[in-house]
């Protein structure tokens, strides 16, 4: 595997992890549902802890947006 492609997959797992945590955190703010916001609390929990393990391997644009997307 090249570098690119390694960066360009890394690049796709930050940005579907961020996003699912993003939605899920906004869920459980918003939902009225206590089911939803206990499984969207865990799934959250799930992609944080996916993104905080990928950050050894990021390079130094990928770290920023790991962490513009666990502040957000």
């Amino acid at each position: 595997m090249t570098e690119q492609f390694l960066d360009a997959v890394t690049d796709l797992f930050i940005q579907r992890h961020g996003r699912i945590l993003y939605e899920s955190i906004h869920l459980v703010l918003t939902s009225k549902n206590a089911g939803t916001k206990k499984s969207r609390y865990k799934l959250a929990c799930e992609h944080y802890r996916a993104l905080v393990g990928v950050q050894k391997y990021a390079n130094k644009n990928q770290k920023k947006a790991i962490h513009q997307s666990i502040d957000d």
